[in-house]
């Protein structure tokens, strides 16, 4: 059933009723055929032990009952109120009967069951049906004791007939009532300073875990904005192992950065610098972050961005999701452009794009105590060149990427171009940033 506190109140009744009256029951058994194999007369002693176990009997199919109740109506009545007043009456009287029975100090019951009870009727049902049981367990245990001391009952007849033989008092005196209630109460105070003990620790610990939940999900955050948000995951659900450090994977690579960034930034303001870096970087990092991008780094102005790692995603899938995410970036450019021009800024933002599709090794590079996950290779250097290349406001594209997309996105032949690096000439294609639009099932 799993932790009960957190179930419905029917769930709970079944927890408790599943784990006491099988007990009750083999316990019940056990010395109501020790009792028929003593030799007995027929006294008010004997009388009453057989009254105590017939009480007992009844009780206990009470606890059967109840059972098959909440069974039946866990589905239909999960949370009523029911369940906790029923299963808390029946702790009272199970408790009141034995207690009489075996006597409250003669075998240390009434201390240990009511305290318990007390507790544990509060943690599972809550503080009403446990107090109305309370005041029906120790007042039925009263009322029991002060008719044995006027010598309308015995005094734990059950006790007497099992262990003392029929022997002892009769009629208790005051003097026996005293010590019973001082022991009971004494067994009583141990046994609610033993669970208090216990439950403040427990509620120590729920607290720790707490502020160590809330401390773990702060630093989940960090660690999102300080590695690509998939590794990230991959990390926290123990799914990314260091003994592959590095893969050779096709990806698709995208760079970014911003024309005349030094010279912007020379007539604005570091603060306003600031402001209007970290506002850019923030709106490509969530368009990244919709298309499923792996967010490489950000240098200066630069945007490193691929897909394909760390979750392998298929080639076209990835060319696509880059250069739809690219024709993003640059609409949601021109709205900033337009903003940041009316608020004063006589030079806004224009950016240059380079994707490239190909083989590059990625995984964790760096030193023993300093890793970054980042791509290298060849093709990562062509994506770096063609977006070096790339007129502002476009997105230039290899002919690798381009043989991937062309079939769902419009692309203009730009040639051949000869970049730093690469010992033969690249044939590259441009886009226009209204070439297609985005849209959310594309993503």
């Amino acid at each position: 059933m799993g932790n009960p506190l957190e179930r419905s109140q029917a769930d709970r009744c079944l927890f408790l009723t599943l784990l006491l009256w099988p007990l009750l029951s083999v316990g019940h058994y056990v010395w109501y055929q020790e009792i028929m194999s003593r030799p007995h007369e027929a006294t008010a002693v004997w009388d009453f032990t057989l009254l105590v176990a017939e009480c007992l009997t009844w009780i206990i199919r009470g606890w059967v009952v109840l059972t098959l109740l909440a069974l039946a109506l866990r589905k239909v009545w999960p949370d009523s109120d029911f369940f906790p007043f029923a299963a808390c009456t029946l702790y009272a009287l199970t408790t009141s009967m034995l207690c009489y029975g075996w006597g409250p100090t003669t075998t240390y019951f009434l201390g240990f069951a009511t305290i318990g009870g007390l507790i544990g009727g509060v943690l599972i049902f809550g503080w009403t049906p446990t107090l109305v049981s309370s005041v029906l367990c120790f007042g039925s245990l009263i009322g029991a004791d002060v008719a044995a001391y006027h010598g309308v009952i015995p005094y734990a007849p059950v006790y007497r007939t099992l262990v003392a033989g029929g022997a002892g008092m009769v009629q208790p005196d005051a003097a026996w009532l005293v010590r019973t209630w001082i022991g009971a109460i004494g067994g009583c105070v141990v046994s609610a300073s033993a669970f208090g003990y216990i439950f403040h620790r427990w509620h120590r610990r729920e607290d720790d875990l707490a502020r160590a939940q809330q401390q773990l999900s702060h630093a989940m955050d960090m660690i999102r904005r300080y590695v690509p948000a998939q590794l990230a995951d991959q990390i926290l659900d123990g799914r990314y192992s260091e003994k592959e450090r590095y893969v050779r994977r096709t990806l698709t690579l995208f760079f970014s950065d911003i024309r005349g960034f030094t010279e912007t930034a020379d007539q604005l303001e570091s603060e306003k610098l600031s402001e209007l870096l970290n506002e850019y970087l923030t709106e490509m990092s969530d368009i990244a972050e919709s298309f499923g991008g792996t967010i490489d780094k950000f240098v200066g102005d630069a945007v490193v961005i691929f897909f394909g790692a760390p979750e392998p995603m298929e080639e076209k899938e990835q060319a696509l999701r880059a250069v739809r995410m690219a024709l993003a970036m640059q609409a949601r450019m021109g709205e900033l452009s337009k903003k940041w021009y009316e608020s004063g800024i006589q030079t806004p933002f224009e950016i240059r794009v380079g994707i490239n599709t190909g083989a590059a090794t990625v995984g964790d590079f760096g030193s023993e105590g300093r890793m970054d996950y980042t791509a290298i290779g060849t093709q990562v250097n062509l994506a770096a060149r063609l977006e070096s290349q790339c007129t502002p406001g476009k997105v230039l594209i290899s002919h690798a990427t381009w043989g991937l997309v062309h079939d769902e996105i419009a692309c203009t032949p730009r040639g051949e171009i000869q970049v730093k690096g690469i010992h033969y000439p690249v044939k590259v294609y441009e886009i226009e940033a209204d070439a297609t639009a985005p849209s959310e099932d594309t993503r």
